[in-house]
């Protein structure tokens, strides 16, 4: 039941930090959808706006590491770049010794990951889909 229950906390907090991207992806849509039915042009520029937050969460950290690397291809490492990677195998270790013990206290010390609920995409999207939704239809004339 142990087992179950961490994968299942791993995914949840893999999960979390999807919600951000996806619901700026939604606002985005529902941004097309707003102007294509009232024809007004503030919702593309919402719309804009979604779609560059979307490019920001995701594209953007793989574009930016590229370039890094390729900045720093003659790069050789410090001592000071040994040590910490030195430290930070250490703590993997405890933290994996933990882990296979069920040590719970000595887990609080050593945290993995950090995630948070995204809440200001949820309520963009939700402000946006409400004030759409009164919107009253444009008519050709």
């Amino acid at each position: 039941m142990e087992i179950i229950t961490n994968s299942f906390l791993i995914f949840a907090i893999k999960a979390i930090g999807w919600i951000g991207p996806i619901c700026y992806l939604l606002g985005a849509v529902i941004s097309v959808w707003a102007f294509r039915r009232c024809r007004k042009r503030g919702y593309l520029l919402l719309g804009g706006y979604f779609a560059l937050c979307v490019f920001q969460l995701t594209l953007s950290p793989a574009i930016h590491r590229h370039i890094r690397l390729r900045e720093f291809e003659g790069y050789e490492p410090t001592e000071l770049d040994r040590q910490l990677s030195e430290l930070e195998y250490k703590k993997n270790e405890l933290i994996s010794d933990a882990i296979e013990n069920g040590d719970r206290d000595a887990m609080r010390h050593y945290p993995t990951d950090d995630s948070y609920v995204p809440l200001e995409p949820i309520i963009w999207l939700l402000a946006l889909w409400l004030i759409a939704r009164r919107e009253t239809p444009f008519q050709k004339v």
